[in-house]
Parts: C-alpha cells; sequence; structure tokens
C-alpha cells in the first residue's frame, strides 16, 4: 500500500477514518449507510466543514472497499 499523509491542520483524521472503518467492517453491510449517517452528522456537529467530514467518512468507506477486495482476491483464482 501507499502511506499518504494528512493534512496538517486535521491530525485527528487519520485516526478518525481508522476507527470508523473497524466500525464498518463489525457492522453488517445493511447498516453501513447508518453509520456513515451517524459518523457524518457526529463530525458536523463538531465543527468538521461538510467537505472534510464528507472526505473523512468516505476515506473510511474506501479502506474498507480496498482491505476487503485485497483480501478476497486471494480466496479463488479468478
Amino acid at each position: 500500500g501507499y502511506m499518504v499523509s494528512r493534512h496538517r491542520s486535521l491530525p485527528w483524521q487519520e485516526e478518525m477514518v481508522a476507527t470508523l472503518a473497524k466500525t464498518f467492517v463489525a457492522t453488517p453491510l445493511e447498516q453501513h449507510s447508518v453509520v456513515a449517517e451517524d459518523a457524518y452528522k457526529t463530525l458536523v456537529n463538531a465543527g468538521v466543514s461538510v467537505a472534510i467530514a464528507k472526505f473523512t467518512v468516505s476515506d473510511a468507506i474506501d479502506r474498507v472497499n480496498i482491505v476487503t477486495a485485497r483480501a478476497q482476491s486471494n480466496l479463488t483464482f479468478f
């Protein structure tokens, strides 16, 4: 994988993305929209801009998708 550093004004973002990703993994797929919406609202209510809140939640979703796809790619030949 690639190591991408976070913007220096968002020191909390990496930990939030990691925590959200773990929450998504532990949550049934049909509840992911609830987790995403709750996280988004929590961030916005804490004063995080809409753009940063959306990016943070999207980044967590992307992380789960990538990790899941990589794990599954080794389960079968095709």
